[in-house]
């Protein structure tokens, strides 16, 4: 999370969204500040913010969730920093890895490492549909930056908070031997279960699948399922992200 007084801006950073380029170029550039954790969302800067700074210009990431899960995938089996297998990176120890996402990274790594696999195991055996950390900020944000437009978007914040850009966006942070994010779903197995998963957040965010896919759709269910999954995320990332139920690292351990 960053923050400029002079500026009156907060940019929330959400994973895998091109967060790290955004965040160091507010630094390096326009005034920003690091406030709070690296990926804090708006409830934790309620619990600390002044008055003003409620008034900021907010903005955020989003990311295409198909596009989303593979670069997740790809962290996972690059073990991308070292987070998955050294203890500093837990939640209980002041990280933000949960102990789920650990026992995945072992499984993927000794047993089966298949990105249908990681799907079903990351997402589908919950049943529950894709939500994110862009779906708990956005109500909260003046705008939003889409990682597929992300330099266009950045430049339309600038002029939005009146300031003038200095150089281009640099690239930050990539994930390592990505593909391009599609080749990860081809065949019909990881196609229907993008549909189930990722359908009703991209109808929402105004993405869509491949015309070549024979795939199905969506229906209402599903959509259903969403929404209400986006008010259950809503009310987890206020109370036991932000609020008192924050250091419940038993149940944080199990669901992030």
């Amino acid at each position: 999370m960053i923050i400029s007084h002079k500026h009156k801006y907060l940019f929330i950073a959400v994973p895998r969204t091109g967060s790290t380029a955004i965040r160091e170029e507010l630094c390096e550039m326009y005034d920003g500040e690091p406030l709070l954790e690296y990926h804090s969302n708006y409830f934790e800067f309620l619990r600390h913010c002044a008055k003003d700074p409620k008034h900021y210009f907010v903005f955020c990431g989003a990311r295409n969730p198909m596009d989303d899960a593979a670069s997740l995938y790809m962290k996972f089996m690059t073990n991308h920093n070292k987070v998955y297998s050294e203890g500093k990176w837990l939640l209980d120890k002041g990280g933000e890895v949960s102990k789920r996402r650990v026992e995945l990274y072992q499984h993927l790594k000794n047993v089966d490492n298949s990105f249908a696999v990681f799907l079903r195991k990351f997402y589908d055996f919950r049943n529950f549909p894709y939500t994110s950390n862009s779906d708990i900020n956005a109500g909260f944000c003046n705008a939003t930056i889409r990682f597929e437009t992300l330099e266009k978007d950045f430049d339309a914040i600038l002029e939005k908070v009146g300031v003038e850009k200095k150089r281009p966006l640099p690239r930050k942070n990539p994930t390592r031997a990505k593909e391009n994010f599609l080749n990860y779903y081809a065949d019909n197995q990881t196609q229907n279960m993008a549909v189930r998963i990722f359908g009703p957040a991209m109808e929402e965010w105004g993405y869509s699948f491949p015309e070549a896919w024979n795939a199905g759709k969506c229906g209402a269910i599903d959509r259903a399922r969403y929404h209400s999954m986006k008010k259950l995320r809503y009310l987890y990332a206020r109370h036991f992200m932000a609020g008192s139920l924050r250091h419940a690292y038993w149940l944080r351990n199990q669901l992030e």
